[in-house]
């Protein structure tokens, strides 16, 4: 078994999202999530069935396996690019058969997945409302959109408010489950950046510092081309930079190897 550690999304090499790269690992699903257990980092990403064209991944948080994690898949790309020089681009197979291109240019990794829905209804509003704490005219816009893991993404009217923002954060997780939402995504926009801020586990100290799965369904909802700060509540600065072409976006953002 081989395993490597790297950081991704930073905004230098001090920070970053960490992620755990296992490969050569035979061990069944029960086994990867008891290992991914007692590591405790944000994620495991376990490689397996390596070829010269693709690779598939699976993704394991501490408490559950999941069907998405774009920093695990970043981190799982670099990886490879590092390790078979004269390739540049291969697709990426997750658990559940979803397909993510991964590209390298130069120094860097950029990964394309296809846009799959995008729900505005009115009661997400609402319940934008109800679960911050937060009055109408705080709470400028509220819709789900998915690039693999359906995310309810929220724009706030001031800055200030989305870092003090302390929500119930086992009634996101109950109410994300009836609805099939993994998480909220809570974001500021300032100028060309937005300021954003991921709930999406049940322990506070768990709060990602860089989400990938939700900034690339942002960059979806919003139709444009978007750069993400996040995790600067947590002291851990992270920069996500999600290009949108037409129906799929491309991820990208700092690898450093640990």
């Amino acid at each position: 078994m081989q395993i490597h550690q790297y950081k991704c999304f930073g905004r230098n090499h001090a920070s970053g999202n960490i992620a755990l790269v296992v490969i050569d690992n035979n061990d069944s699903v029960s086994e990867r999530q008891n290992f991914a257990r007692n590591v405790n980092l944000p994620v495991c990403v376990f490689i397996d069935d390596v070829t010269i064209d693709s690779i598939k991944v699976s993704f394991y948080y501490s408490d559950a396996v999941k069907v998405l994690c774009l920093h695990g898949a970043l981190a799982a790309a670099k990886w490879f690019f590092d390790h078979y020089l004269s390739i540049s681009q291969i697709t990426m197979i997750t658990s559940i058969g979803k397909c993510i291109v991964a590209r390298k240019v130069a120094q860097n990794v950029f990964l394309e997945l296809e846009c799959e829905f995008i729900d505005t209804a009115i009661k997400y509003n609402a319940y934008a409302c109800e679960i911050l704490n937060l009055s109408k005219n705080n709470v400028l816009d509220a819709a789900v959109a998915s690039v693999g893991s359906p995310k309810l993404l929220i724009e706030l009217a001031s800055k200030e408010q989305l870092i003090t923002l302390n929500p119930d954060l086992l009634s996101i997780n109950n109410w994300g489950q009836q609805n099939n939402v993994n998480g909220l995504y809570v974001y500021y926009r300032e100028q060309q950046f937005i300021y954003a801020r991921s709930f999406n586990h049940l322990v506070a100290m768990n709060e990602d510092a860089a989400t990938g799965v939700a900034a690339s369904a942002l960059c979806a909802y919003l139709g444009r081309d978007v750069i993400v700060h996040q995790g600067s509540n947590l002291d851990n600065n992270c920069e996500l930079i999600v290009h949108y072409m037409a129906g799929k976006v491309q991820l990208s953002g700092l690898v450093t190897v640990m």
